[in-house]
């Protein structure tokens, strides 16, 4: 600041449009603070040149089309974006071949209906598991009235196991 700008009590002497001057208090402060925010825009870009990714601000630029125009995103979050894309499309394609593939074997079982001589019955129980996803059955445990130890209880017993006989020798 230039001195000459102060008057003997510290204020600022700022110069009206009518050609009067009027003697405003100064704060070093505020002015190194506006300085700082002066540099850091000559510095930072703009923020229409930087990433515009939605989670979080990203501060790197925004990557450049091949016809010079400007991508949203900067390359990072590009790439993330683009292999976020294809893995989507991947589990959409996976989705699609096993409802078709889940279509060709009920027409294989239809086919095999006419040949063989099922019953009635039997072709109406096969009918309903074929339009059904196989589930494994949950592992049936035998009704004891004792409850299954927990880790600890495991723990210690094989503890007490790893410990010789003195008896057997």
């Amino acid at each position: 600041m230039d001195p000459r700008l102060l008057d003997e009590d510290g204020h600022k002497l700022v110069t009206l449009p009518t050609g009067g001057r009027v003697a405003v208090p100064y704060d070093p402060l505020f002015e190194a603070e506006r300085a700082a925010a002066e540099a850091a825009r000559a510095i930072d870009p703009p923020d229409e040149l930087r990433c515009k990714y939605k989670s979080t601000r990203c501060m790197n630029l925004r990557a450049k089309k091949r016809n010079g125009e400007l991508h949203n995103f900067c390359q990072m979050h590009r790439e993330r974006a683009n292999q976020n894309q294809r893995n989507s499309e991947q589990r959409k394609r996976s989705s699609k071949q096993g409802t078709r593939s889940r279509r060709g074997s009920q027409q294989s079982v239809d086919n095999q209906r006419d040949d063989d001589s099922l019953d009635d019955s039997e072709q109406k129980t096969s009918a309903t598991f074929s339009q059904h996803i196989n589930i494994p059955e949950p592992l049936q445990g035998t009704e004891s009235p004792l409850p299954e130890p927990t880790y600890d209880e495991l723990k210690e017993t094989a503890m007490l196991l790893s410990f010789p006989d003195r008896d057997r020798e």
